[in-house]
């Protein structure tokens, strides 16, 4: 079976994260149109597979998210951008050093250190061509549920920054203030509020779980 590929960008934490080996979750929101099902694509107009499947047609849940009956367990995971089995090239912040082949990542390069400052600046992840992509992660599980229902043992897998203290616990890295603290979850918000804005947590939103691993650069990647 041929490799599926899609691109996918990370900050530059995020990024650090992949290439630690911490890094093995990333959430994402699940968009969908006014009155459309954002899990199967169906609206309450039409929404003629819902009423096969449960007899019932489309609901509000509020007035911001849409599900209809048949994807209200959350199990429906068909109109997710990435599927299981999918294999991401990363997006990074670059920049091409005197030729295309020669690749610098921001990410390890800190802003203090003016030896390898481009000239040009650093390009934005979303421009990085697939030929400079060093990273690629295998989707193995994919999941929805609300941005706030992550737990402690998940908001580690998503990558924070950790330090482990004298009596052999962690601390966790608070991205909006320069501090750590006891709760990952509480880290994991900050480093959302840090990437989606302050008042972003408290919407509360759907999202897409992609659980993946890191793996070599597949050798049919072009």
């Amino acid at each position: 079976m041929k490799n599926i590929y899609k691109p996918i960008l990370f900050g530059t934490d995020m990024v650090q994260a992949n290439l630690s080996g911490r890094k093995t979750q990333t959430r994402r929101i699940i968009k969908s149109k006014f009155g459309q099902c954002m899990f199967c694509g169906c609206v309450d107009t039409d929404c003629t597979q819902c009423i096969e499947k449960t007899g019932t047609a489309c609901y509000w849940v509020d007035d911001t998210y849409t599900v209809c009956s048949a994807c209200s367990d959350l199990k429906n995971t068909s109109k997710a951008k990435y599927q299981i089995g999918d294999i991401l090239w990363v997006r990074e912040s670059f920049c091409f050093q005197g030729s295309d082949d020669n690749v610098l990542y921001k990410v390890n390069h800190p802003e203090k250190d003016y030896s390898h400052r481009p000239i040009g600046g650093w390009k934005p992840s979303i421009h990085m061509p697939k030929g400079a992509a060093r990273i690629f992660i295998y989707v193995t599980n994919v999941r929805a549920e609300r941005l706030q229902d992550i737990s402690e043992a998940d908001a580690i897998a998503e990558g924070i920054e950790r330090q482990k203290t004298n009596y052999g616990d962690y601390l966790f890295k608070h991205y909006l203030k320069d501090k750590f603290g006891p709760s990952a979850k509480h880290s994991f918000q900050t480093l959302w509020q840090k990437i989606n804005g302050i008042e972003s947590w408290d919407k509360n939103p759907y999202v897409w779980v992609y659980e993946y691993e890191r793996i070599e650069k597949p050798k049919d990647f072009i």
